[in-house]
């Protein structure tokens, strides 16, 4: 975390299982399309467990990007604010990383601290099998995601600067030898 870091996106999620890399994905599309101020940050968190927890303490403002198991169609944006996380019964699993979000929220329940907002937006995964790639539903929806995070920072009044010139994307995980 940057010192003056004040909210941060966290892209959740395994690279070798398909649709469960939407989270580092979208890191990567967001560090490559536009230039952020130094109030946020971008977290490639892979799979964490217990220790989300603290990686999420500092903020006042987290995004969670993750693959979200519902009932609803493959491809489908999931949005759910902090209110209907903890509302919701922790099983089953929303996110293949579970119980670290719901332990994550629960114990800044029982402590009184941690991120005063947390929002958790996501795709539901069509395979989240052994896979270096995206399925066609999670890849079709990437606009929408990236329009969901974007409406979730125009909330706070943060509006990041498109680069004239993307950056490369650093998706390592889909090249091929």
């Amino acid at each position: 975390m940057t010192e003056s870091a004040f909210l941060g996106i966290f892209g959740i999620g395994n690279v070798l299982m398909g649709d469960d890399a939407i989270g580092p994905y979208t890191i990567n599309l967001l560090q490559s399309r536009w230039e952020w101020p130094e109030t946020i940050d971008l977290i490639d968190a892979g799979t964490p467990g217990p220790e989300l927890a603290s990686l999420m303490q500092p903020y006042k403002i987290v995004v969670v990007i993750d693959a979200v198991d519902t009932c609803a169609a493959p491809g489908t944006l999931v949005r759910l604010e902090r209110e209907a996380l903890m509302d919701a019964s922790p099983w089953p699993l929303r996110t293949p990383h579970d119980p670290g979000l719901t332990a994550a929220l629960l114990q800044f329940e029982l402590m009184e601290n941690g991120p005063g907002e947390i929002t958790l937006l996501g795709v539901v995964p069509d395979r989240t099998n052994t896979d270096v790639a995206l399925s066609s539903a999670a890849r079709s929806v990437l606009p929408g995601l990236l329009e969901l995070v974007m409406q979730v920072l125009a909330k706070h009044g943060i509006f990041p600067k498109e680069r004239e010139k993307n950056l490369p994307e650093n998706i390592w995980w889909e090249r091929k030898p």
